[in-house]
């Protein structure tokens, strides 16, 4: 008859309870290397944003100083500037864009693309019209103009001028102002901080989990 074996283990034993597990060195080197990064983009954001107010702080400044004459290449940091400054314009059918004027109605924009003394490619804002009047249909003749207006860095010709002077029945254009520049840096900052304390938070409730499921010492 085969005898019996008892299923109580026996305390005396040497033999390990169960497997123990080591220091969980992997996921802390990821995080080691993973939290200085994220801290590093925010500082980078938070030195983006002095960069950009300071931008700003002379492109507000530009604008309070005397009109500036141009005969040559427009100087750096002219942006929100009024300039007196010749353009070429060709022959052309005016380009048509959305726009308001200055009293905030919305409209059409009759824009001339010209050259300016220094080569630089520049778009005269030359006026405003309400949306019933429709965009321009009729060809400009080429003329060689002598205006005055502000200088706005243009998104795909190196600047936008915006006459205060239009001539009739157009009305001016609203010029866009340093105020409206966007600024974004500092929400970008606080979201890679956020990021890097969100993972510090979640490695360290992992790792007070991890040590309270760990077996005890034999």
């Amino acid at each position: 008859m085969a005898r019996a074996t008892d299923p109580t283990p026996d305390l005396n034993s040497k033999a390990p309870a169960g497997h123990r597990r080591g220091f969980p060195v992997l996921p802390t080197m990821m995080v080691a290397l993973a939290l200085p990064i994220l801290i590093g983009l925010g500082l980078w954001q938070v030195s983006r944003l002095h960069w950009k107010q300071q931008v700003i702080a002379e492109m507000q400044a530009a604008a309070t100083l005397p009109v500036l004459a141009v005969s040559g290449p427009i100087p750096p940091k002219s942006a929100f500037r009024m300039a007196d400054i010749r353009l070429d314009c060709p022959e052309q059918l005016p380009l048509a864009e959305s726009a308001r004027n200055r009293k905030g109605d919305s409209g059409w924009s009759t824009i001339l693309a010209c050259t300016a003394p220094g080569g630089e490619s520049a778009q005269l804002m030359l006026g405003w019209s309400p949306v019933s009047a429709g965009p321009s249909t009729q060809s400009v003749p080429a003329e060689r103009r002598q205006v005055q207006g502000v200088l706005v860095p243009g998104a795909h010709v190196q600047w936008r001028i915006y006459p205060p002077v239009t001539p009739p029945p157009l009305q001016p254009i609203q010029p866009p102002t340093p105020d409206t520049i966007p600024n974004n840096h500092r929400l970008y900052a606080i979201q890679w901080f956020a990021f890097a304390g969100i993972l510090l938070v979640i490695y360290g409730l992992w790792l007070r989990r991890w040590v309270a499921q760990r077996p005890p010492a034999a």
